[in-house]
């Protein structure tokens, strides 16, 4: 047959109607069929439907296999993207068959030195602070706290910046030496006296041979606490504490908590309390018999458990002498309120409610009413009790074993009687325990695996191509690492860049599902020899659905590249690489092992199958369960087939229903913890923080840390740090400014006169020369004692800017002393630049009346108001002073918070429009397009809905998950409905029958996969790990079941009206679809039409007219 140009053999085809009308099958297929006709491009493959031999142009064809002549089929033009995306794919097919051997061994080459080198050139990931990312990076209050957290770094380090100017003149140094000497002993007076233990204030309280509630902990519950049984309960415990091995993992002979050098503290416990109220040397030492009087001890001073400490305090205790008078001796002792307050719940001492009986007894002192006598306490109650260890958490930081250190307090809690389980510890070896989890909790990802792999292997029957898989996984992996860390030079790598691992692992099954049912499809067509008709029609399938799956999941990731959260920016990152790694090698490398297998004698239907594996009794059971699915496969299809309407219906009414809810009711709150969440909340570490903290009364005295409010002069607000990398915090960029005239002067005085005067400022708490050194300079400069200096008197009126920066450098070295302070962490007034010895930054600082709360609404309110306020006066500045800018250090989880509540808003709208662009590129139906919208916005509504009734709260992860679910809910779906849009163009009147025959199989087995891979990450203990897992669980059940009863009716419903309506030809729709006649084979004509004159080939139109041959009989 002689080769023609594209434009010649379209209008050929175009201009013969009678070859229109018959049987034949048309393709053009863009193959090089002569090297020295460069513009021929296409060649025609002519099948009359009578033979079924196909005619061999030449050794380049991509020959098509012909349909039966009762099969109807249909014209389909290929666009210009198509015919190149042929054109490769005939040429990757061809290579694929003739050197697979090549392609498997290059492709594992390169992976594995690609996996290797961010071993050998990069830092190994350090999980050893995994709180480190949490942070925003490119907000406006993010990059003003990373310019103040870089100008901390560089004062603290010695860097460009001093507090203090380094050298003077002779004559200066003279002057301030004699200053100097006579203020010496002012200094010593100044000094402040250490800090005490708040437990430990008072030398009248023997308390010194106790520990402090800075120690280790354990809540108990006890069920009968004050008898003896419990009390020796308790006892026991801490003996076995000091006589074990279990001493040695506490430290206990040398991180004890010790008081003035004394000997080894004692632990706090009811055991030590009760021997201490009936005079006892140790909890050993109880009896029976000291029960009763214990508990009536206790119950005679319950109404004074809140005036004991303040009478037993002398200085406290002035003016009360009444009050205090009236209590019991035997009640005045310091155990009794470490027992009321310290060591059993808040709530464990009710007042009497409403019935008459309530009466405070009111003194004429101020402690009077703090006197209860209402109060109501049954001694045989149940309740939580703490047990204050011998060692401080700040000793247990750095344990070398800390899992083993909590496993074996376990084990020895868990040799107690039934009197006393462990509800809540803390430790102090949170971090160091979770860096440890992360490793050891991996083993649930192990587990998956192997059981996602027992799933393929028993779906595919081959044990090599299982296999296959998983090192597919793996080589990606290692190379989007490689990308990650070499190419894009990021070397942090977050914690939760492993939560990828299951991730991939899911997606790769879904892929290995759909090619391995492409093959088996391609097969049964093309017949069972591993040509390239099977090769290109499994990838010309296949190519496309794990496209389209991959990029929408890609695109999930990506949009986190838009949060401001470092760790998200990473994950997203990693996550999107891997995921298209997974695909390139799905594409690249399974097709080559698939060939080898098939090439090597390896049977049809069972893969490469190990002859001992054939005989195993499980994969013989599983394959005939597997022959035995077609029953309820068939009564599900007639299900969704005859009751299409009412599932439609019913299910809609669902994804309505959580619509509803979504709007209308509660959402996804922001987190009220003060602390970052390690392990699950049944762990016994996060049960401290999020149930038993709030129930004791001490942990409510803990000091108020306040807000700290800025203003900084001389740098610009924004350091340019590197966008993926926490810890690093750019370079500070110095901006000039003029600070020596009476007009910046008087307004910079001003300006600190007004801030102070505001509501929100509290001056108490701050001297005013530390808030704003400028008044106290000036004042200074206005002694009338001048001496030869000039720095004094008169000259504070006409002074210039350098002799301005003189004397100030002068008054800085002067009162050095006073201003060296070791408590003096706050960063404040005039800097140096070390480099010019010139005044560079000006740092005005004031305490506001806020206190730092993890409430978002509170601390909105303190940065509304006071950064409004901070605006508006930095306007009215002058020229020299307009760069000025307003900060608090303490913003950051406010800003954190703020990033959480925006970037569902932005990613979410991003990650959705990109999976539209997709489905719209691959499949030009709108129609289909918007039922597969509809289906995928119940999803994510649906799946938001349960986790709010699961209460989570608006976390990194949380928000992470909500982005990746349209990404991931996205897979099911779109397998549907490519598969309805191949049955459609058959003319197929039964189309759920038919995609269920297609990719029924494939899309079940991914959501099996996907839901035993996140069931299996709920038994980790690691917080994140059981969030995803949970996650993954729900997104599969849910996806799967809206993907099935949602949009298959759906697409039931369509092909069922448009049987009844006319066919309406949609302006997007540019195919055009030509129907088989009735004419029977030997009425096409024995040759075809003379073609026309060919035409220029600048005329390029590509085109394809091929029957459908993918439907296959279930």
């Amino acid at each position: 047959m002689k080769c023609h140009s594209a434009a010649m053999l379209y209008h050929w085809w175009k201009s013969n109607e009678l070859l229109h009308s018959r049987r034949v099958q048309l393709a053009f297929c863009l193959c090089t069929t002569d090297v020295h006709e460069p513009n021929t491009y296409f060649v025609v493959q002519k099948l009359i439907t009578s033979s079924m031999k196909p005619v061999f142009v030449n050794e380049n064809l991509c020959l098509l296999k012909t349909k039966k002549s009762t099969e109807k089929f249909h014209w389909q033009h290929w666009t210009l993207f198509e015919a190149i995306f042929q054109s490769i794919l005939c040429t990757y097919s061809r290579l694929i068959h003739r050197h697979p051997v090549l392609f498997v061994l290059v492709t594992c080459m390169i992976s594995c030195v690609l996996a290797v080198l961010p071993l050998v050139l990069a830092p190994l990931p350090d999980f050893s602070d995994p709180t480190i990312g949490f942070a925003t990076r490119g907000t406006p209050i993010s990059r003003r706290l990373d310019t103040w957290e870089k100008l901390r770094q560089e004062v603290e380090n010695a860097g460009i910046f001093s507090r203090f100017p380094d050298s003077l003149d002779v004559k200066e140094r003279i002057t301030l030496k004699k200053r100097h000497s006579s203020s010496d002993s002012v200094v010593v007076q100044r000094r402040k006296r250490p800090k005490q233990d708040k437990f430990n204030q008072n030398s009248d309280m023997n308390i010194t041979m106790f520990c402090t509630s800075m120690n280790s902990m354990i809540v108990f519950h006890l069920e009968n606490p004050f008898s003896y049984k419990s009390l020796s309960t308790l006892c026991k415990f801490e003996h076995r504490l000091y006589d074990t091995p279990l001493r040695h993992g506490l430290h206990l002979s040398s991180a004890g908590e010790r008081s003035s050098g004394g000997p080894l503290c004692q632990p706090w416990h009811l055991a030590s309390i009760a021997a201490q109220l009936v005079y006892k040397e140790n909890c050993a030492d109880l009896e029976p018999a000291d029960q009763p009087v214990l508990v009536e001890l206790i119950e005679k001073c319950i109404p004074y458990r809140r005036v004991i400490a303040r009478c037993l305090k002398k200085s406290s205790a002035r003016g009360s002498e009444k009050t205090c008078e009236s209590i019991p001796e035997n009640c005045k002792r310091f155990e009794l309120h470490m027992l009321y307050n310290v060591l059993v719940p808040k709530d464990l001492f009710p007042s009497a409610q409403s019935n008459g009986t309530t009466t405070l007894k009111m003194k004429n002192d101020s402690l009077s009413n703090l006197i209860d006598e209402s109060v109501v306490f049954n001694a045989n109650q149940s309740f939580e009790t703490l047990m204050i260890l011998s060692v401080s958490r700040r000793a247990l930081q750095f344990h070398d074993d800390p899992i083993g250190l909590y496993n074996s307090i376990l084990f020895e809690v868990e040799s107690l009687s039934n009197e006393a389980t462990m509800v809540a510890i803390r430790l102090g070896i949170e971090e160091a325990m979770f860096k440890m989890s992360l490793f050891r909790d991996l083993i649930y990802n192990v587990l998956a695996v192997i059981i996602i792999l027992l799933i393929i292997f028993c779906f595919t029957r081959s044990v090599m191509y299982t296999a296959a898989c998983f090192l597919c996984i793996i080589m990606s992996l290692g190379v989007a690492n490689f990308l990650y860390t070499i190419v894009f030079n990021v070397r942090f790598f977050p914690f939760i860049n492993l939560l990828t691992l299951i991730m991939v692992i899911g997606i790769g099954a879904d892929d290995a599902f759909i090619l391995h049912q492409a093959w088996k499809v391609a097969e049964k067509e093309d017949g069972e020899n591993s040509s390239e008709d099977v090769i290109r029609n499994t990838l010309s399938h296949a190519s496309t659905a794990m496209f389209v799956t991959s990029a929408t999941t890609a695109a999930a990731f990506f949009s986190n590249l838009l949060s401001p959260i470092v760790v998200l920016r990473c994950f997203g990152l990693f996550a999107g690489i891997a995921i298209l790694c997974n695909y390139m090698f799905t594409i690249l490398w399974l097709p080559a092992v698939i060939v080898l297998l098939r090439r090597y004698n390896c049977k049809r239907d069972s893969g490469c199958k190990l002859n001992i594996a054939s005989r195993l009794f499980t994969v013989n059971t599983m394959s005939e369960y597997g022959n035995n699915l077609a029953s309820p496969s068939r009564l599900l299809v007639k299900f969704i087939s005859e009751f299409d309407t009412m599932l439609m219906l019913i299910v809609g009414g669902v994804g309505l229903a959580a619509a509803l809810a979504f709007f209308v009711g509660p959402s996804l709150q922001l987190p009220h913890i003060d602390h970052f969440q390690f392990f699950k909340m049944s762990h016994p570490t996060e049960r401290w923080p999020f149930e038993q903290k709030k129930r004791f009364a001490f942990t409510e005295k803990a000091a108020d840390l306040p807000m700290i409010m800025s203003v900084v002069w001389g740098l610009r607000e924004e350091s340019s740090p590197k966008q993926f990398e926490p810890t690093d915090y750019g370079q500070l960029e110095i901006l000039p400014f003029t600070l020596g005239n009476n007009v910046s002067v008087k307004w910079m005085m001003q300006f600190c006169s007004r801030i102070a005067a505001q509501p929100f400022t509290n001056a108490l708490k701050l001297a005013s020369t530390a808030s704003c050194f400028l008044p106290s300079f000036i004042s200074s400069l206005q002694e009338e004692n001048c001496g030869t200096d000039r720095c004094c008197g008169d000259y504070v009126d006409n002074f210039n800017a350098s002799q301005f920066e003189r004397c100030l450098r002068k008054t800085m070295i002067e009162y050095r002393p006073f201003l060296e302070q070791p408590d003096s962490g706050l960063l404040m007034g005039p800097l140096f630049d070390r480099r010019t010895n010139r005044l560079a930054v000006v740092i005005v600082t004031y305490i506001s009346t806020y206190n730092f709360s993890y409430a978002f609404n509170e601390m909105r309110q303190f940065h509304d108001e006071i950064g409004s306020w901070m605006e508006k006066e930095l306007e009215t500045a002058p020229e020299e002073l307009q760069g000025g800018w307003f900060v608090s250090e303490n913003l950051k989880i406010f800003d954190l918070q703020l990033a959480l509540t925006t970037i569902s808003k932005v990613s979410l709208p991003i990650a959705i429009a990109i999976t539209v662009v997709v489905l719209l590129l691959t499949t030009r139906n709108v129609l289909v397009i918007t039922m597969a919208m509809m289906t995928i916005v119940a999803v994510i509504l649906t799946l938001s809905v349960c986790l709010v009734l699961l209460e989570w709260q608006l976390n990194v992860i949380e928000s992470t998950t909500l982005t990746l679910a349209t990404g991931l809910s996205f897979d099911y779906t779109l397998h549907y409905a490519a598969t309805y849009l191949l049955v459609r163009r058959t003319g197929s009147r039964k189309p759920v029958e038919e995609i269920f025959c297609k990719v029924g199989s494939p899309v079940f087995m991914s959501m099996l996969t996907t839901a035993v891979g996140g069931l299996c990450m709920t038994f980790s203990s690691v917080y994140a790990y059981y969030q995803v897992g949970v996650f993954m669980l729900l997104l599969a059940s849910i996806s799967w079941g809206y993907a099935t009863f949602l949009f298959l009716p759906m697409c039931s419903i369509v092909c069922r009206l448009s049987t009844k309506l006319p066919s309406i030809h949609w302006p997007w729709n540019r195919r055009s679809h030509t129907q088989a006649s009735t004419l029977s084979p030997a009425a096409v004509p024995s040759e075809a039409p003379s073609p026309l004159p060919e035409l220029p080939p600048s005329f390029a139109f590509t085109g394809k007219a091929v029957a459908d041959n993918n439907i296959i009989s279930c």
